[in-house]
C-alpha cells in the first residue's frame, strides 16, 4: 500500500494507492456486477447510510457521514 500526499488548493489531498506486486503485469480491472452494487446501496439505505435524492440518485446522509467521521476519529488516533 502506498499513501501519496498532493497539495491542492492550499488543502492536503490524501490519495491511499492499493496494489499488488504484480512485477512487469499491469494492473487489472474488473468491474463489479449490477446486481452486487445495488444490493450494497440498498443494504446502505436500509441502515440509513445513505439516501436518496430528489433527482433519483443518492448521497451520504447525515446519520452516515457521522458514522465516517467517527471510523475516522478513530483510525487518526491510532485506537482501529
Amino acid at each position: 500500500m502506498s499513501i501519496f500526499f498532493f497539495q491542492w488548493w492550499s488543502n492536503w489531498l490524501w490519495i491511499v494507492y492499493l496494489h499488488s506486486r504484480r512485477g512487469a503485469a499491469p494492473e487489472k480491472h474488473q468491474d463489479a456486477a449490477g446486481g452486487l452494487i445495488r444490493t450494497i446501496l440498498i443494504s446502505l439505505d436500509d441502515l440509513k447510510i445513505t439516501e436518496k435524492t430528489e433527482k433519483g440518485g443518492r448521497r451520504i446522509s447525515r446519520v452516515g457521514q457521522q458514522a465516517l467521521d467517527l471510523v475516522a476519529g478513530q483510525v487518526a488516533r491510532g485506537e482501529v
